[in-house]
């Protein structure tokens, strides 16, 4: 028989069949149609993959891809990472419609809205009403549901709950970055967002930006996490093996806006105002997302304070701040029976009652600022996820 294209000699990892060893892989019509050992006949286009995995186009359940974060380069990113479908993580909604209008390669793409006081909601403690009316409105323009950016712009413990409770009322989706008015983006906060989901379905966004050591030890805030998803099938999450995190570097009134940028200062031993991120900047503590070549590098020193300057400081940056340990067993836990504790799979609310879920991801991009500890982009290791 002959193909369109014959793909031969590589490793094969499927993580939906449990596939997984040396096959060939024939496409004809723009399908996969056998996965063998060995495949006989010819090919339009034969590829040699000796030494190299063939995936099933990934699934990036935790991208940024708005002009807000993400910007025009996020498309071209992700599909040069082998990512074919992707959930972006807070919106606005408009701007992911616009961007992909002008900017897109065929990705498939999901979206989801912001929870902001003081720019989608009027302050941290916002009412059902208030949270219901966004719903809707985010529901209507064809966003999937919100996402709480608790651990850089907190609600109330009472908001935050509302806010889970709500989405689930009205089927939407709900995605938490954790962290509270009473417990920041740790291992503290990670804990009370599964108490806060009551049940409710909930994806915990980047689990292992919880674990970096600030509580308890890392391994310890680790295996509580894990503990944590188990014990709770409604919890969805994704980890990400970048040593990198990212987050904004925005001052508001003399102060980072960001509670997780504040304290990513702290732990470099720098003051949390605009004072310490210039410093950090300086340093090389704190790395600037620049856009550059249709990517994102990351930039340090003056070049690095430069720019944040030029642009008001309204740019992403990023900051060393993810330990190996946590990272790498986050991404490579097993359940009992030897599955992947991480299921690399889209997340549905309707399915989450059967068996919370986890995609690992690996370092990212962020295209309007490259890394991000709310912006994963793309699976290169410039930056990364929270």
């Amino acid at each position: 028989m002959r193909y369109d294209l014959l793909i031969k000699n590589g490793y094969v990892v499927d993580y939906a069949t449990g596939r997984e060893g040396y096959f060939d892989v024939a496409v004809q019509n723009g399908l996969v149609t056998a996965v063998e050992s060995s495949i006989s006949g010819s090919a339009a286009q034969e590829i040699d993959a000796s030494g190299k995995l063939i995936l099933p186009g990934l699934v990036d359940s935790h991208v940024h891809a708005s002009a807000w974060l993400g910007g025009s380069y996020a498309h071209a990113m992700l599909i040069k990472a082998g990512v074919t479908s992707a959930l972006d993580m807070s919106g606005p909604g408009t701007s992911v419609l616009e961007l992909a209008r002008d900017y897109g390669v065929g990705l498939n793409l999901a979206t989801i809205e912001y929870v902001r006081p003081g720019h989608t909601v009027s302050t941290a403690d916002p009412s059902a009403a208030e949270l219901q009316e966004l719903l809707e409105r985010v529901l209507r323009q064809g966003s999937l549901g919100i996402k709480l950016l608790g651990g850089h712009y907190p609600l109330t413990v009472a908001a935050t709950a509302r806010a889970i409770k709500t989405a689930a009322d009205m089927g939407a989706y709900t995605a938490f970055h954790a962290g509270t008015a009473e417990h920041g983006s740790n291992i503290e906060g990670m804990l009370e967002a599964v108490e806060l989901a009551d049940g409710n379905p909930l994806h915990l966004a980047h689990i292992n930006a919880y674990c970096r050591g600030t509580v308890r030890p890392e391994t310890e805030e680790t295996e509580l996490a894990l503990k944590a998803l188990l014990d709770n099938p409604n919890i969805s999450c994704e980890s990400y093996l970048s040593p990198l995190n990212g987050t904004s570097a925005e001052i508001i009134d003399g102060l980072p806006g960001s509670m997780v940028t504040r304290r990513c200062l702290k732990t470099g031993g720098f003051t949390e105002d605009e004072a310490g991120m210039e410093a950090a900047l300086l340093a090389g503590w704190a790395q600037v997302n620049y856009p550059q070549g249709q990517e994102m590098t990351l930039l340090t020193g003056e070049p690095a304070r430069d720019y944040w300057l030029e642009q008001k400081t309204l740019v992403s940056v990023s900051f060393v701040v993810n330990p190996v340990g946590p990272r790498v067993r986050l991404a490579t836990a097993k359940k009992a029976d030897g599955r992947d504790q991480y299921r690399r799979r889209w997340y549905s609310p309707k399915r989450a009652a059967a068996g919370w879920s986890c995609f690992s991801r690996s370092g990212w991009t962020d295209a309007a600022g490259a890394g991000g500890e709310d912006q994963l982009l793309a699976g290169t290791d410039v930056g990364a996820d929270e």
